[in-house]
């Protein structure tokens, strides 16, 4: 809606020459009778003078449409030469309008960098076949072609490939800077407009990175303060080596796994960096070389003894000499000699309890001591002897501590205690209860492992080799980060809901029953913890708890992200071909050349300005401005086994796309494809898939595949009056135009099934589209709908009467017609033909 309150014209260009649309939305301002050709293979060789698209658009003419989609098979078929210009011919001379299907594999869905690219030129060349060549009323893409991924250690294992963005972008860059990729979402951080849903720093970013150059000063200014306050706040980079520290670089047996499992979440890989920064302060406090406090007390100790024993052996000396020197008495000698043995008695206590403290203490003096003196720097000390750093501490102040053989021993020289010093020994206690806490966590270990083999420099060099990896890992990572940022997409199709909600409804007491497993409390209220299990570590973690189940929350999810896929190619500047140019008498270098700037001055902003990517319309632009509507349809399986499984399936998650891709471009050009049999296929129930919208929400349904369900990959059955197919299908349109269908283009698509009676399909069309616009009732249809007219009925009578008396055939005298010379004469010339004439 415009800002006062009239809704927004449709400013694009038109591709129509008669096809009625409507101005505001160029969608069908009416029921278009339209039908597709088919592929030359399917329908045999005496139907392969109507392959190409030129072909088909004469087939589909004398089939009685009036309307054709064309199908692409392959992209080759737009490069068809002169193709142009016979289109142009065809269509002025049958007065019939064309949309065309991008080829049936084409999936935008894909995080592996070489299918993106692929399947992105593919839509480049698409788009500039139906304005260039074809003048296309709409471009018609299937949503998804590929199957849900599996997620979690218990995931199938797949090929690692280079990982991208949305946008094709290196996945590592953007896991480094976050916001650099998407121009929304920056724009939401500059305006204030953007509060994350969890406490990350989600103002990190790597400025070289920035898309906007424009936009450096103003992050600068903005979003370096931001990036200073948060600093301690965790980043997707964070969540990052959290989650795939395993996956991307050691997926095989590693050294230390055990420390792999206590890396739960981002969360636990902040408190890992936070929590040895605090274990290594508390290490230079009591254990620094120079100003530790336990050391310059255990020092003094050893010192105080070694100077005790010292002293009595110094006087033992002075006593022997003494007692050598001569002119000394019995008496005095006795004196002596008890002096002595008295001295050499307390010396020995003395040596006794200084090697008894030494050995006590042996580990420090022995070990730690030594590996100084070898050059150890004070961090390798650290997480070498953490743990008997801490050992060492509880000795000291009295703690029992297991022994060489494993057992709990007594303390033989507590040194810290109260009563030697109070306000120490309480200090070091209360450090000791941190202390111990980091241990039971093994987070020292854990931060030892990352040094030990330099994750951060390994996370440097996945950057540098195009994040290489399974396409698991860029799906958790989008799915993380829409969450967190609040995507439209993210919260139209899986926080908002409706099938979530109810399905939380049904299981968020089971789901309370693991939330031990799970990330966040759950403590909050009921729409908080609904809130709390949507972030996409609990829906995958829930689904590996349930068996790898596929339950709504982790559809919903991959239909978001594979949607944000969609949006990320559509994003992209549009490109040219320079394999596609319209030949035509005209020497083809000059026409090459016309071509080319006509594509290019329709592709800029500016038409008159350079060719740079800021210049250059996004795809989405490109297709509104030159008036070509852009739809997507629920994929039929390619394999058995995808069944119920694609990507996106459901009618209300295609809904929600829109609405979201409206909001994001600011304009509304995209519509929905609803094929009946393709939703059938995917194990979903036509009827239960409308009665699932809102009211109005049919008004982005603006094309119906028209081919009754069938179990059949491809079969596209005919659909044929007088069925009962003609009869629920229609149920199905009226109540779409009730939830807002107001026009639509009907198409019968060409498949499996052409075995005669192709010709049936656009009468079919026609009754469905003549009565709906009467606005007929289901139950109300006439007999005329099923083609019970008046010619039907002289044709059956006609048919009563030649046969109505056969039961009594060979009772007559004079034999029928059929028996007699001239007869059996005709029927033996042409059979079928003798039949018609009967009833003429």
């Amino acid at each position: 809606m415009a800002e006062d309150g009239k809704e927004k014209l449709y400013k694009g260009k038109r591709m129509v020459y008669h096809t009625p649309l409507d101005e505001k939305t160029n969608r069908p301002a009416g029921y278009i009778v339209a039908g597709t050709p088919g592929e030359p293979s399917i329908v045999g060789g005496a139907m392969l003078n109507y392959q190409g698209l030129a072909g088909k658009i004469v087939k589909g003419a004398k089939e009685g449409y009036d309307f054709i989609e064309l199908d692409l098979w392959n992209d080759a078929e737009i490069l068809e030469p002169h193709l142009a210009e016979r289109i142009k011919h065809l269509r002025a001379t049958h007065k019939i309008d064309v949309g065309i299907h991008l080829r049936i594999n084409l999936d935008l869905t894909s995080a592996l960098g070489p299918i993106w690219d692929v399947n992105h030129k593919s839509l480049v060349t698409g788009v500039l076949g139906a304005t260039e060549v074809v003048k296309a009323n709409f471009i018609l893409m299937h949503s998804a072609a590929t199957p849900i991924l599996e997620f979690g250690e218990a995931a199938a294992r797949t090929a690692p490939s280079t990982l991208v963005t949305p946008w094709k972008d290196n996945l590592a860059a953007f896991i480094e800077s976050p916001l650099c990729y998407d121009h929304q979402t920056r724009k939401r951080i500059l305006e204030n407009g953007l509060v994350p849903r969890l406490k990350w720093n989600v103002y990190s970013a790597n400025k070289k990175n920035i898309v906007d150059k424009e936009k450096v000063e103003k992050y600068d200014v903005l979003l370096k303060p931001r990036c200073k306050e948060k600093e301690k706040e965790p980043t997707l980079k964070d969540w990052a080596i959290s989650k795939f520290v395993k996956d991307i670089w050691f997926p095989g047996t590693i050294p230390q796994a055990e420390v792999m499992v206590a890396i739960k979440d981002v969360k636990t890989m902040r408190e890992v960096f936070d929590c040895d920064t605090e274990a290594y302060l508390l290490f230079e406090k009591w254990f620094d070389k120079d100003e530790g406090k336990w050391r310059k007390i255990i020092e003094k100790i050893l010192k105080n003894l070694e100077e005790d024993a010292k002293d009595s052996k110094n006087k033992i000396e002075n006593l022997q000499r003494e007692l050598q020197s001569p002119g000394k008495s019995e008496e005095e000698i006795k004196k002596i000699n008890d002096s002595l043995s008295a001295l050499i008695k307390e010396f020995e206590s003395k040596r006794k309890k200084h090697e008894a403290f030494f050995i006590e203490y042996k580990l420090y003096f022995e070990t730690i001591v030594s590996h100084e003196k070898q050059g150890y720097k004070p961090k390798d000390i650290f997480y070498n002897h953490f743990e008997d750093m801490i050992d060492l501490f509880n000795k000291s102040i009295g703690e029992r501590v297991d022994d060489d053989k494993g057992k709990p021993a007594d303390s033989k020289f507590p040194f810290m205690t109260k009563e030697k010093n109070r306000e120490t020994c309480d200090n070091l206690k209360a450090d000791l209860v941190i202390l111990e806490d980091i241990k039971k966590k093994n987070y020292v270990k854990i931060k030892l492992f990352y040094d030990r083999y330099s994750v951060a420099d390994n996370f440097s060099y996945w950057v540098q080799k195009g994040s290489e990896g399974e396409e698991q890992i860029a799906y958790r990572t989008i799915a993380k980060w829409m969450y967190v940022i609040k995507d439209p997409l993210y919260e139209k199709i899986v926080i908002g809901d409706k099938e979530v909600n109810k399905w939380w409804d049904e299981n968020k007491e089971e789901v309370k029953k693991h939330k031990s497993e799970l990330f966040g409390e759950f403590k909050g209220s009921d729409e908080q913890n609904r809130i709390d299990f949507l972030d996409p570590d609990n829906i995958i973690s829930y689904t590996s708890l349930k068996g790898g189940v596929i339950d709504i929350p982790l559809r919903k999810m991959v239909a978001a992200i594979s949607a944000k896929y969609i949006q990320g190619h559509l994003d992209r500047p549009m490109g040219t071909d320079k394999n596609l140019y319209l030949e035509n008498s005209k020497p083809e270098e000059a026409y090459f050349k016309a071509s080319m700037d006509r594509q290019l001055k329709n592709m800029r902003i500016n038409p008159d300005g350079g060719n740079n990517p800021e210049n250059m319309k996004c795809i989405y632009q490109y297709m509104y401005d030159e008036g070509v509507h852009f739809y997507i349809e629920t994929q039929d399986v390619l394999q058995e086994e995808w069944r119920g499984k694609v990507r996106i399936m459901s009618l209300t998650d295609h809904i929600e796309i829109i609405k979201a891709f409206s909001d994001h471009y600011g304009f509304d050009n995209v519509s929905y494809t609803m094929d009946f049999e393709h939703l059938t296929s995917n194990l979903l129930n036509p009827r239960q898939q409308i009665e699932q919208l809102d009211k109005g929400d049919a008004k982005y349904l603006s094309m119906v595949h028209i081919n009754p369900p069938s179990s059949v990959q491809g079969l596209h059955k005919i659909l044929k009056k007088m069925s009962f197919d003609a009869e629920y299908i229609y149920g199905w349109l009226y109540k779409l135009k009730s939830l807002g269908m107001s026009g639509a283009y009907f198409v019968w698509e060409m498949g499996k099934d052409t075995g005669g009676g192709t010709y049936e399909a656009p009468l079919a069309l026609r009754a469905l589209a003549g009565e709906l616009k009467k606005g007929t009732k289901p139950e109300d249809l006439p007999e005329e709908f099923f083609g019970i007219d008046a010619n039907f009925r002289a044709m059956q009578e006609q048919a009563i009467k030649a046969h109505g008396l056969d039961p009594l055939r060979d009772m007559f005298f004079f034999k029928p017609a059929d028996h007699t010379f001239i007869g059996q004469m005709a029927r033996a010339a042409n059979a079928e033909i003798a039949d018609k004439e009967r009833l003429r």
